[in-house]
């Protein structure tokens, strides 16, 4: 005959209610159905999730920025109000001048804000000295900078990439 037949052509499986499926195994403690899966599928499953999840997960926010005497100035909403933040990588908290809160969204993009805690400079004590801060609004400290993986600063093209 040809094409050859198959055996299971002319066999008929009738799997009836309560009997266990070949395909299937039973778990009696959770009550739940599991397929059955080759443990190397699992195992490469896994690796690949470690691996391909930062990837996956990623994201980079460029936002352009200017210098002045060698700080790096943002201009970024704070609250939905535009202010210039100073970029300071040695501080450990967030400064704003006029804090209305302890803490702030600070605005990477229309669609993305970071909610960081923030201290108010008059209230701390804190006055910038010189006349170049006195256009500042605020410091953007590690309390705002440990959010993100990566934090790029390239001088040529006047950005800064937080990598989340």
């Amino acid at each position: 005959m040809w094409p050859p037949r198959l055996l299971t052509e002319e066999l008929q499986v009738r799997i009836l209610p309560g009997e266990p499926n070949p395909s299937i195994t039973y778990n009696k403690s959770s009550g739940r159905r599991k397929a059955k899966c080759p443990l190397s599928v699992r195992v490469l499953f896994l690796v690949l999730c470690f691996f391909l999840a930062p990837i996956l997960h990623a994201q980079t926010f460029r936002v352009p920025f200017h210098s002045a005497n060698g700080l790096i100035l943002l201009d970024l909403k704070v609250n939905s109000k535009p202010r210039v933040m100073l970029l300071d990588t040695g501080a450990k908290v967030t400064l704003l001048r006029h804090a209305p809160a302890n803490a702030v969204a600070v605005e990477l993009e229309p669609s993305h804000a970071v909610t960081v805690s923030v201290l108010d400079l008059e209230k701390i004590g804190v006055h910038l000295a010189k006349r170049d801060m006195a256009a500042i609004d605020g410091l953007l400290g590690q309390a705002f900078l440990r959010y993100f993986a990566s934090v790029r600063i390239d001088y040529k093209a006047s950005v800064i990439e937080f990598e989340k």
